[in-house]
């Protein structure tokens, strides 16, 4: 499993007054680096070597990724696409925000796809009562362009020079200005997001290593809402079990290249009947849930809801469970080198994904408060609609 996606969301702290800490890039650990177009999220760009300015990123999740949560975020004003002065904290006038960090709405793919994306779901923060914004060091006048060509309603803010940034310190330090190829690349952030509270406290932020690996804007909603699925929908699949149903419903309802997106996998107890979490001793079975694997998709750790611990008199034991019903959350992205879009050979050998298949194991016991039935399996599919990379230059 590929770390951009184990990892989840970096939260790297630098204390306030710290010397910026050395980053090292991915692109390091490569023997000839200039020479290889393949990197370790398996990626490649023809014609792009994996030390370009434009491809560099951290060897690790320990990078800097600004303030912490807790934090209130620093003040600054900036220019939207209209060119209206915006002072966040004034502006937001006491709403909750997501703040998103962009390397370019210009040039960089995976962030067009990320902007238009939050454009798609701008009304379901809105009614959820946050406001949204985006920055990158785009001048002004290339944000106007773009928020007229996409349609875009929230504020795209412009750092220009790159001083807020800075300020946050999550300027992209591996790029060495110095290097020929550097000038247009000078001053990008790592990409990331924050979602703070009425008080400008930062509550979630979602940082990736990689560059291209991006949070759904559905995901990002539903944990700053602290809940699952912000906007109830049906469920994809459901089966019925033994003794339990089983659902499934990703969080975003299209999966885009390396946007993590969240299958909400429910199982569902009849009163009276429980089931097991971890850890338990030798003789009873936990409740797992797992996606198969395929070569569409890149996969993360499922993650699983606290447990109540309850006391078995007969046994001499205590043991953790779950009562009624409990949610699992599966991060899930889809391969870019699936992508129609993506590269050349994409484009000539590989064959169009307009939706992929997600295979959905459930493993469980449940148990009453007097008998165990026998363990149980629940297999069920669900096909996701998928959508490409958004290009410069592509409608």
């Amino acid at each position: 499993m590929v770390g951009v996606l184990a990892a989840g969301a970096a939260l790297a702290q630098e204390p306030r007054g710290a010397a910026p800490r050395p980053v090292r890039g991915a692109h390091e650990a490569v023997r000839h680096p200039d020479k290889v177009f393949r990197d370790d999220l398996g990626l490649a760009v023809p014609g792009t070597p994996i030390d370009h300015p434009a491809r560099v990123y951290p060897a690790a999740d320990d990078f800097p990724t600004g303030p912490a949560v807790g934090e209130r975020l620093p003040d600054f004003v900036l220019p939207n696409q209209r060119g209206e002065r915006v002072d966040f904290h004034r502006q937001r006038a006491g709403r909750k925000a997501v703040v998103v960090f962009v390397r370019s709405a210009v040039w960089c793919s995976y962030c067009i796809t990320q902007l238009v994306e939050l454009q798609e779901t701008l009304d379901l923060f809105r009614s959820a009562g946050f406001a949204v914004y985006a920055i990158s060091y785009d001048p002004q006048p290339a944000l106007r362009r773009f928020a007229e060509r996409y349609h875009i309603a929230y504020d795209l803010l412009s750092d220009e020079g790159s001083a807020v940034i800075r300020r946050f310190g999550i300027l992209n330090t591996l790029i060495d200005p110095s290097d020929r190829r550097a000038p247009p690349f000078v001053g990008i952030p790592f990409p990331g997001s924050y979602v703070v509270n009425e008080s400008g406290v930062v509550t979630e932020k979602f940082f990736n290593r990689h560059y291209a690996t991006r949070m759904s804007s559905a995901t990002i909603l539903d944990k700053a809402l602290g809940r699952a699925l912000a906007v109830p929908e049906p469920a994809d699949a459901a089966r019925r079990g033994k003794q339990a149903t089983v659902t499934a419903t990703p969080a975003g309802r299209v999966m885009r290249p390396e946007v993590i997106n969240t299958l909400r996998v429910r199982l569902d107890l009849p009163p009276g009947l429980h089931v097991y979490g971890t850890p338990l001793p030798e003789g009873f079975v936990p409740t797992r849930v797992a996606v198969r694997p395929s070569h569409q998709l890149r996969l993360g750790a499922p993650v699983y809801p606290g447990t109540t611990p309850r006391r078995f008199e007969a046994l001499g034991v205590t043991l953790p469970v779950y009562d009624g019903a409990l949610t699992v959350d599966v991060p899930v992205a889809l391969h870019a080198g699936w992508n129609r879009f993506l590269d050349a050979p994409a484009r000539a050998g590989m064959p169009a994904v307009e939706r992929v298949s997600l295979t959905v194991d459930v493993d469980y016991q449940a148990c009453s408060s007097t008998i165990c039935y026998p363990p149980d399996r629940v297999r069920l599919t669900l096909e996701v609609p998928t959508a490409g990379l958004i290009y410069p230059g592509l409608q």
